[in-house]
């Protein structure tokens, strides 16, 4: 025999499930909305999990492999280096500002 506590409960967890699955659905519709509205670039499309996969429409594996595997990287792995020992650079020879 069923308790009546084990409907109610199934019943109130079915009611915040499509609660949830309502606002979800809602934020990923505007979303995709606002980036082709604002940026005239489709959301990109990926085989896996919406942001580790990879990408599959047009203009994203292009913007893909350039970042992952291309100058992107290595440029920004360059700009790091710079600035830290910059930084240390004003530090030990006490050219910035006290403040």
């Amino acid at each position: 025999m069923v308790d009546l506590i084990d409907v109610v409960l199934e019943g109130f967890k079915d009611i915040v499930e499509w609660i949830i699955s309502s606002f979800m659905e809602g934020l990923r519709s505007g979303y995709r909305t606002l980036s082709e509205g604002m940026f005239g670039t489709p959301t990109p499309q990926t085989d896996g999990v919406f942001i580790f996969g990879d990408p599959t429409n047009t203009p994203w594996p292009a913007i893909h492999d350039g970042l992952i595997g291309g100058e992107i990287t290595l440029i920004a792995l360059l700009l790091l280096i710079m600035s830290v020992q910059g930084r240390h650079t004003i530090r030990i020879f006490n050219i910035g500002s006290a403040y």
